[in-house]
């Protein structure tokens, strides 16, 4: 059955990607390939996995959530720092 209480940061099962990382704002990492997409914040100590494969689907429901302790110094890194990177015109 599905968490009834309070989750952090404003969260609910109800929201979707798009939803996650407008209420978040950009994760500092993200996977899943041939697996769920996941993002995580670890400055939040958060990493909310999504139920479909792919970033591109912008409807993509929480499945669920997983709460670690958080790192207030975390700096981002991975896919989304390279991405960012590469945004800026900066070398990996």
């Amino acid at each position: 059955s599905q968490f009834q209480g309070v989750l952090p940061h404003g969260l609910t099962f109800d929201k979707n990607n798009v939803h996650v990382v407008e209420l978040l704002g950009e994760p500092h990492n993200k996977g899943g390939n041939n697996v769920p997409v996941w993002i995580e914040y670890q400055d939040k100590g958060l990493q909310v996995n999504f139920k479909g494969l792919s970033f591109e689907d912008r409807t993509n429901p929480i499945a669920s959530i997983t709460i670690f302790p958080s790192d207030p110094d975390a700096s981002v890194t991975g896919p989304v720092a390279d991405a960012q990177r590469a945004d800026n015109g900066e070398e990996g």
